[in-house]
């Protein structure tokens, strides 16, 4: 399984701005470039997009679904992060991430999410519209 976290892209308000829109498409190509290199080996690619219900971050996630052509997307309140989020609640998103996608079982999951969520998978966050892959 291939896991790719993304921070939403650049946005103004609540909706992506038209550089947002940009990078949130060049980020769904290069996915798409990850998932045609695993299409050798199989036909069919089980994709999941996991957001927040941020409609920054959930313009982002169709974005990048409409780039990789088959993807359900999944809205998770707790990938949602603001000055009163609490670390449990993080994790709460994450586990039920985990459980989803344990049931599914796909080959590629794609969490779209926000800086504090980043930073505390990686250790550090992510820019506007980055993407990082998680490796086994």
């Amino acid at each position: 399984m291939r896991i790719f976290v993304v921070r939403h892209a650049e946005y103004s308000g609540e909706h992506l701005t038209k550089y947002g829109k940009k990078q949130a498409e060049k980020i769904g190509q290069k996915i798409a470039e990850k998932i045609s290199e695993e299409k050798k080996e199989k036909e069919i690619i089980k994709v999941l997009i996991f957001t927040s219900p941020a409609i920054r971050a959930k313009e982002t996630a169709e974005l990048i679904a409409q780039q990789i052509q088959a993807a359900k997307i999944k809205v998770i309140p707790e990938l949602y992060s603001d000055a009163d989020t609490r670390l449990l609640d993080i994790e709460k998103g994450i586990k039920k991430v985990d459980e989803i996608a344990q049931s599914i079982n796909p080959e590629i999951i794609i969490i779209v999410t926000h800086y504090e969520i980043t930073k505390l998978i990686f250790g550090y966050p992510l820019e506007k519209g980055e993407q990082r892959e998680i490796k086994n």
